[in-house]
C-alpha cells in the first residue's frame, strides 16, 4: 500500500528494506561461494524504475530507496565478482499492472500515462547527460 513518507512507520520501512534488499543479500551471500568455487556465474536481480525516480508516483520511499539500495549492491557485487567470472546485473521494470499499480488509476496524479511520461522523461535526460 502506497504511503505519503509522513505516513510510513517504521516497521513498513523494515518490512520492505528487509524483503526487497536484505532478501537480495542474504540470497547472493550464500551463492557468491558456490560460484567461486565452480569459476563462474550469472545473478540477475529484479529492481525497478522507482530507483531512479523516487517514490510516491512509483511506491513508497521505502520502495524506491530498498530498490536504488539494491541497485547499489548489484553494482558492489558485479565490481567484486568480476575478478571471478561471476556477473551482477539488475533489470529496473517501469510500469507495470499489478495489483498495487492497479490503484494508480484512481488517482489522477498518479495515472499510468502520467507514470509512463516521467519514465520516459529520465530516459531522455540520462541519454543527453550521456551525450555531452
Amino acid at each position: 500500500m502506497q504511503k505519503p513518507f509522513d505516513q510510513l512507520t517504521y516497521e513498513e520501512w523494515e518490512r520492505t528494506i528487509r524483503i526487497n534488499l536484505s532478501g537480495c543479500f542474504s540470497t547472493i551471500s550464500t551463492i557468491f561461494p558456490h560460484f567461486i568455487e565452480n569459476k563462474g556465474g550469472r545473478i540477475v536481480n529484479v529492481s525497478s524504475v522507482a530507483a531512479k525516480l523516487g517514490g510516491g508516483l512509483l511506491g513508497t520511499a521505502a520502495y524506491a530507496s530498498s530498490k536504488a539500495g539494491l541497485n547499489g549492491l548489484t553494482k558492489a557485487v558485479a565490481k567484486e565478482g568480476g575478478k571471478y567470472n561471476i556477473a551482477c546485473n539488475a533489470v529496473c521494470p517501469s510500469f507495470t499492472r499489478t495489483d498495487m499499480t492497479t490503484v494508480l488509476s484512481e488517482d489522477k496524479e498518479k495515472e499510468p500515462k502520467k507514470v509512463i511520461s516521467m519514465i520516459l522523461l529520465d530516459v531522455v535526460q540520462n541519454l543527453l547527460k550521456s551525450l555531452k
